[in-house]
């Protein structure tokens, strides 16, 4: 599967229609703006979890960017994988490094795996903080993290933002 499927169906799919809607909805219970006492009891046990379940996609995302969307990637498809193995190696080579120069790919994949690492750290601190709830069931026990909860959103949001704004297509200019 492509890296720009990968992307849409971590990042579009599941982050922007899923994750961060249900994290968004659970700050609005802990400030008291709405009332859902299933979803309540429900999301820190079965929702808060998902995001070890998917950090995984995440990273693979970040880590084959360069490899995957580089123009060098062409070669493998016709009409350019007609080409012989010499000038795929050398041309292939020199397109890639011309797009390095060109855009910066280093920084979209440094600001993935940074934002990655905020969200690791959010989760990390928030599910710290729940080992000493007394019930995470509860909004009303759980009110004191709400900052911890807020970080966590807004690094998935940042996230979210990071994968959105990377090329959508294999640029060749």
């Amino acid at each position: 599967m492509s890296w720009l499927k990968r992307r849409t169906q971590f990042n579009h799919n599941w982050l922007v229609n899923q994750f961060i809607p249900a994290l968004a909805r659970f700050l609005n219970l802990l400030d008291g703006r709405t009332t859902d006492p299933e979803f309540e009891r429900s999301f820190v046990g079965r929702v808060l979890p998902a995001w070890e379940l998917h950090r995984k996609e995440a990273l693979a995302l970040a880590q084959s960017f360069e490899r995957e969307m580089s123009p060098q990637a062409r070669f493998d498809r016709p009409p350019l994988a007609r080409c012989n193995d010499a000038t795929k190696e050398w041309l292939g080579r020199l397109v890639h490094e011309l797009w390095l120069v060109r855009y910066p790919v280093s920084q979209w994949t440094f600001d993935a795996s940074d934002a990655i690492r905020r969200v690791d750290n959010a989760y990390d601190n928030l599910t710290y903080a729940l080992e000493s709830c007394a019930n995470i069931r509860s909004t009303e026990t759980l009110r004191p993290l709400r900052g911890l909860f807020s970080d966590f959103h807004q690094s998935c949001q940042r996230l979210a933002d990071i994968f959105s704004n990377c090329p959508t297509e294999v640029n060749v200019e």
